[in-house]
């Protein structure tokens, strides 16, 4: 496996693995909390807000490296068939459009973190306070706006790269 080259690349591993241990972590405590619920009629404690705060870190950190990579789900009916211009520009605007709306949603979860610190919002059982999560989570879609407008000269080059690991059909940005 060779070495991530750009400081983008980097970041974007580490989150990976980050949301990849936190995704194991949510698998082995679903399945301590079932196996202990119908085995020894024992269910984990507060399994369920831990598998909670997981999912929000699985999904909060795989967000800026799908962005990076340029892996979002798209259509591609007509690659290949635009002026090159053209797709320049759609590429650009779809970077900017996409920088904006994860800035956005970021600037929302951030007033949303707010409001929770203020209210003293906990989550369930093991009365974890909202805040630090809905914070975090805001810190990663900015984190995703950035490397969103990071791509934009690879938006802007004459042909479109491919980033590492996409097959053939390639990922449209």
């Amino acid at each position: 496996m060779s070495r991530p080259s750009s400081p983008g690349d980097r970041v974007s591993a580490w989150l990976e693995t980050l949301g990849a241990i936190a995704l194991f972590a949510m698998m082995a405590i679903i399945f301590i909390d079932i196996t202990g619920r119908f085995i020894f009629k024992r269910p984990l404690v507060g399994s369920t807000d831990l598998v909670q705060v997981l999912l929000l870190l699985t999904a909060g950190c795989t967000l800026p490296a799908v962005t990076w990579r340029s892996e979002h789900l798209s259509v591609s009916v007509f690659e290949n068939a635009r002026p090159s211009p053209i797709e320049r520009t759609r590429r650009v605007v779809v970077a900017l459009a996409v920088a904006a709306t994860f800035g956005l949603v970021s600037f929302l979860l951030w007033r949303y973190g707010g409001e929770t610190a203020r209210n003293g919002d906990v989550i369930g059982y093991l009365r974890l306070p909202v805040a630090p999560f809905v914070y975090a989570l805001s810190a990663l879609f900015t984190l995703a706006s950035a490397l969103s407008l990071a791509l934009l000269p690879r938006a802007l080059s004459v042909t479109q790269q491919t980033p590492v690991g996409v097959g053939s059909e390639g990922a449209a940005l």
